[in-house]
């Protein structure tokens, strides 16, 4: 096992004994370390640093990525466990169900006074209700619908905010 390996796992259990603790008891998900473990074809407005295969039930990291600091991973972690708890029942992967099960878990880290935490997991609820906005508009679009310039204006605009967000939140990664 290598060392980043073992720090993944490590952090993986601390995350789950502190945010969900009945999931690693019921969890048949595993934590992978891989030099290009995210190299599915999607191109992310992020830097991609974590994914979570469904198939092969495996929370796959970045090993280049693993170099940022535990809060930060920690958010990963999160992000991810939050996905697999619904992936195989929702309709939407960062639907409702995601984004309450996030907003629950940024609630236990402002309560544990992890702001870092909570700004990543915040902006993660945020990127994906503007992302199925956008998705709602391209659809309206692609039905025939007019381009609405003042819905197109928001969207613009919320995309330039979140960017800056990011930004912000990259800055203050220790």
């Amino acid at each position: 096992m290598t060392i980043q390996q073992a720090r993944m796992e490590s952090l993986y259990l601390e995350v789950c004994s502190e945010f969900f603790p009945d999931w690693s008891s019921t969890s048949d998900w595993k934590i992978v370390v891989e030099e290009d473990a995210w190299s599915h074809g999607y191109d992310f407005p992020f830097p991609c640093t974590c994914w979570a295969d469904p198939e092969t039930r495996q929370f796959e990291f970045n090993q280049s990525a693993l170099g940022t600091s535990s809060e930060w991973m920690t958010a990963e972690i999160i992000y991810l466990i939050c996905y697999a708890q619904i992936c195989d029942t929702a309709k939407e992967c960062h639907g409702r169900e995601w984004q309450n099960l996030m907003r629950r878990a940024a609630a236990h880290a402002d309560f544990m006074g992890n702001i870092l935490v909570v700004q990543l997991l915040r902006h993660r609820i945020a990127s994906a209700k503007h992302e199925r906005e956008m998705i709602r508009h391209r659809v309206r679009v692609a039905a025939g619908k007019p381009i609405d310039p003042l819905v197109q204006r928001k969207l613009d605009a919320e995309a330039r905010r979140l960017e800056d967000d990011f930004g912000q939140l990259m800055a203050m990664d220790p």
